[in-house]
């Protein structure tokens, strides 16, 4: 619900107004955000704010393996599954998991990867 929310509102707002508001939000909830280094916030904001689903074209089939939890706010499955399904690209849907797929649910990471490097259906 809240990226839904977060994409119906970059369509209308201003992007300065946007980007205030990141600040605003990020500088008060995000700890690591407000206790990082000025280069660390700097790298996060250009990761946070730019849309990176123009690069999944970019991205042999078959180099990569995109994974993603089901239960992601954040950035969900949602928002590249088409362009990953189109492009035919591994990817691999972990029930249950958010935006810390790697970090909630790292035995099914790991082994998602190791059967991605096996050659085996993910």
């Amino acid at each position: 619900m809240k990226s839904h929310l977060a994409h119906a509102v970059r369509s209308f707002l201003p992007s300065v107004l946007r980007d205030s508001l990141k600040d605003i939000y990020q500088s008060s909830v995000n700890k690591y955000y407000r206790l990082g280094t000025p280069f660390l916030r700097a790298t996060y904001d250009k990761i946070a704010r730019e849309d990176l689903t123009t690069l999944i074209d970019e991205v042999p089939p078959g180099e990569v393996l995109f994974i993603f939890g089901d239960a992601d706010t954040e950035t969900p499955w949602e928002l590249v599954k088409d362009k990953i399904q189109n492009r035919r690209h591994n990817y691999k849907i972990i029930e249950g998991a958010g935006h810390s797929v790697f970090r909630t649910h790292s035995a099914l990471v790991a082994e998602a990867i190791v059967n991605f490097y096996n050659g085996k259906s993910t």
